[in-house]
């Protein structure tokens, strides 16, 4: 419920600064007050981690005590990190307070042997996952799953949906979650996952041993050593040796006709499904051994750090690039000029739309 009125306080959330762009929207048209959760930065392979569930969380739930309504989760992130959501279900019980995870990215999770377990297994209260990601479902369907400890009220949430679903929904999406819910209980469908984990370990290792190609492997040597989960089935590779991740995504498209999942200044992120076949793999091992750097070296792609620079002028990014040299003006029109054609929209300018956050690292204040 919205807060704030009569004078009142504010609930608030306790969120990541990667949350999605909804969740952002829902804290305004709600009237609740956001309290930043650190999520981890990896400063060496320039990549944000999971949410700092072990030391951020605890002072939180202790410093605003009775006035947290909800603590929410990324979980699996847009690169395949997990957070530690057992942990954090166990502090929210100890505090009274409801759990939410986006699991937006992990509608596939423990659909198969060698994927990590869903949000709803390990403790989450309320799960969103956008089944079109992760599925077959079409585009906009998605599901929220509810657990039965949940302690919010019955017929809370239900309300809530009320004042932003349609009383008319599409039958078409509904019809499309049932149909990927039953692709999924098929024995085939996961054999399938289990090849597709492999082919992506496969993508791993040839893409490593290939020269300038660094692929992410989580740190502490992953859920098996101890260190940060992660997808399988998500292989994120650091580019910026090349220059910039959107270039080196319009190469692998106009050459090789490769699409990655999420590119980035940094990063490219490649998603692998039960569609995905050997052939795919070779292609992708294949584009990135031959990369057109004459038109990836465009400018140099700074690293961040914990601490700013010094003598930064405030009026300049860290990442911007350098001023362009003004052109002259071209002589004067003595025809009719013909209308120019509109360029076709980059994927780099669909970004932020697709992935629904800034995309920027959180405050590095608990390093890895």
């Amino acid at each position: 419920g919205g807060g704030g009125g009569g004078g009142a306080p504010a609930p608030k959330v306790v969120i990541p600064r990667n949350a999605h762009k909804s969740a952002l929207h829902a804290l305004v048209t709600s009237g609740a007050a956001p309290v930043w959760l650190d999520s981890r930065w990896d400063a060496a392979q320039q990549l944000v981690l999971d949410a700092d569930v072990g030391a951020s969380l605890p002072s939180l739930l202790e410093r605003h005590g009775g006035e947290i309504a909800a603590v929410l989760l990324v979980s699996p992130t847009y690169h395949g990190v997990l957070s530690d959501v057992e942990a954090a279900s166990r502090l929210c019980r100890a505090a009274g307070v409801p759990l939410i995870v986006d699991e937006a990215h992990g509608s596939h999770l423990g659909m198969a042997p060698g994927l990590p377990r869903p949000a709803l297994s390990r403790g989450a209260d309320l799960v969103i996952q956008s089944s079109h990601k992760t599925l077959g479902a079409m585009t906009q369907a998605a599901m929220l799953h509810i657990s039965a400890d949940c302690p919010l009220p019955h017929g809370v949430v239900p309300q809530a949906l009320e004042l932003v679903q349609s009383s008319s929904p599409s039958y078409l999406l509904l019809a499309s979650l049932d149909a990927a819910r039953w692709q999924y209980a098929d024995a085939d469908a996961r054999r399938d996952t289990a090849a597709a984990i492999a082919l992506a370990q496969q993508a791993r290792c040839r893409l490593s041993q290939l020269p300038g190609v660094r692929v992410f492997a989580p740190p502490g040597g992953g859920a098996a050593g101890g260190g940060v989960e992660t997808d399988p089935l998500r292989v994120v590779v650091r580019c910026d040796d090349a220059g910039s991740g959107f270039d080196l995504d319009e190469a692998l498209i106009e050459r090789h006709g490769v699409y990655c999942e999420l590119p980035e200044l940094r990063h490219l992120t490649f998603a692998f499904s039960l569609g995905t076949t050997q052939g795919d793999v070779d292609l992708l091992v294949e584009a990135a051994a031959q990369p057109p750097r004459h038109t990836l070296q465009r400018h140099a792609v700074p690293l961040l750090s914990s601490t700013p620079p010094p003598n930064r002028s405030p009026r300049r990014c860290e990442t911007s690039p350098p001023t362009p040299t003004p052109r002259p003006s071209p002589p004067p029109q003595t025809t009719q000029p013909q209308p120019r054609r509109p360029r076709p929209q980059k994927r780099h300018q669909r970004h932020r739309r697709r992935c629904g956050c800034p995309c920027l690292p959180p405050s590095p204040t608990a390093g890895v």
